[in-house]
């Protein structure tokens, strides 16, 4: 029998975690994975973080990451451009560094929004968050 690159990532994942390190570094750990896949790992990866566990993770995308994080760092050509709390790191990025990740497509909403005159939006990292920016823009512009 051969596994698949997704099941042989999942046995790889599942052997690091049965070793209970205190850090887990984990190098594009939701690659060849379908959506399902991915939604397990970042599952498990969030027990992890609930367990007091350091995580360390090399991701492109991080529309699942960023919610999860408690910092994200931008590494461009070898270098550290961007270090910050997952809301600031995303007002920091240019949008060139920003179509680089997958950023969460609420984030790229709230950034468009940005750009309109007389515009503070807050960046939102999640669904949940987009609609609380919504309700409140909504409410500021009925009193208007």
């Amino acid at each position: 029998m051969e596994l698949s690159g997704g099941q042989k990532q999942r046995v790889a994942l599942a052997s690091v975690i049965a070793m209970k390190p205190d850090i887990f570094v984990f190098d594009e750990p939701t690659n060849m994975l379908d959506p399902h896949g991915k939604a397990q790992v970042f599952e498990i990866i969030s027990e992890l973080i609930a367990e007091d566990k350091t995580v360390i993770i090399a991701e492109h995308d991080i529309e699942h990451l960023a919610p999860l994080a408690d910092r994200l760092i931008y590494i461009d050509d070898g270098k550290i451009t961007h270090r910050a709390p997952p809301h600031q790191f995303f007002e920091e990025l240019s949008d060139a560094e920003l179509a680089s990740l997958f950023a969460p497509e609420v984030t790229l909403f709230a950034r468009q929004l940005q750009s309109s005159p007389k515009s503070e939006v807050e960046i939102p990292l999640t669904i949940d968050e987009a609609v609380s920016l919504c309700e409140k823009r909504m409410k500021k512009e009925e009193q208007l």
